[in-house]
């Protein structure tokens, strides 16, 4: 299946070792490449490397001696660049000076600014990046094609922040972390080695470390708000408990104030009754009292009268 836009339309070489001036066009469906030992199959993926990681590049190419950027170059200067293939074009690249370590990082579009996203009409060749045979200075090469075309020198971190901003990089790599998993990324894919033994290199590839540690802090989060709502559980579990405790204390506590105040009417009834009873019954003997004294009186009388 053929690859949706954004992709790689061409890579282009200028002054470059084993390549010199060249475009190399790229196949919509075919990634591979074939040829003798030697002939630059591997700088391919190297150069491909450079031009989105410019400063951290490593070679993926096994050897004794590492290859430098700055060794690139067959003269004084080189370039190496790729035209993006947005239905219309664009180009990213870098370029190499014997003299500096780092190389640096242009555009070339059809609008001024780096905000301005203007495309060009067709793609850039690297006859275009010569004056003649001269390989120029990427100053000089700026001037020259001022007019025709926008050639922006960018500085690698500006460069990157364009390439995130208008979805040419799957990925932000601003960051220096993120960056060199990157580079150690496509460099992987050059040589189709480390993940046969290194499983994190496929992770970084998917799930850079900025990612990995925002899922960790992620988790981290979520495991302490589930701590968090253990906790309220539990101190919720427990207030209802307190509560359901205290819940059947005042019904108990209701239970024997109803069973206080049915006493107390039983006893004020008991002790009323109790006391009418005294009061007959101290009546009772009152009138009793009263008769016998009434009797003792009038029998008194009586005699009296007799004598």
């Amino acid at each position: 299946m053929t690859k949706q836009y954004p992709r790689i339309y061409s890579l282009s070489t200028v002054g470059i070792q084993h390549h010199f001036h060249t475009d190399y066009m790229f196949h919509h469906f075919r990634t591979d490449f074939s040829g003798d030992s030697g002939v630059g199959k591997s700088m391919i993926a190297d150069m491909l490397q450079l031009v989105f990681v410019g400063s951290e590049f490593l070679s993926a190419t096994e050897g004794t001696d590492e290859r430098l950027v700055k060794t690139m170059p067959t003269g004084r200067y080189g370039y190496v660049f790729i035209n993006v293939e947005t239905r219309k074009f664009i180009v990213l690249g870098m370029f190499i000076s014997t003299a500096t370590i780092n190389p640096e990082a242009f555009i070339i579009q059809g609008g001024y600014g780096k905000d301005a996203y203007v495309s060009l009409q067709n793609p850039i060749s690297y006859k275009d990046m010569l004056n003649g045979e001269i390989v120029e200075d990427i100053d000089t090469v700026t001037k020259r094609l001022d007019g025709k075309f926008n050639c922006q020198k960018m500085t690698q971190k500006t460069y990157h922040e364009y390439l995130m901003e208008h979805e040419l990089l799957p990925i932000q790599i601003t960051d220096k972390t993120r960056l060199k998993n990157y580079a150690r990324i496509l460099r992987s894919f050059a040589r189709g080695r480390d993940f046969k033994h290194d499983s994190e290199s496929l992770k970084y590839f998917f799930f850079d470390d900025q990612i990995e540690i925002e899922i960790y802090e992620d988790f981290q989060k979520r495991l302490d708000n589930i701590e968090a709502d253990l906790d309220g559980h539990k101190r919720h579990k427990e207030i209802l408990q307190n509560v359901s405790e205290k819940e059947q204390g005042l019904i108990k506590l209701k239970s024997l104030k109803q069973k206080k105040y049915e006493t107390e009417v039983e006893f004020y009834k008991a002790k009323s009754v109790f006391h009418i009873i005294v009061i007959f019954r101290i009546k009772k003997k009152a009138y009793f009292f009263l008769v016998f004294v009434y009797h003792k009186i009038a029998n008194t009388l009586s005699c009296s009268q007799i004598f």
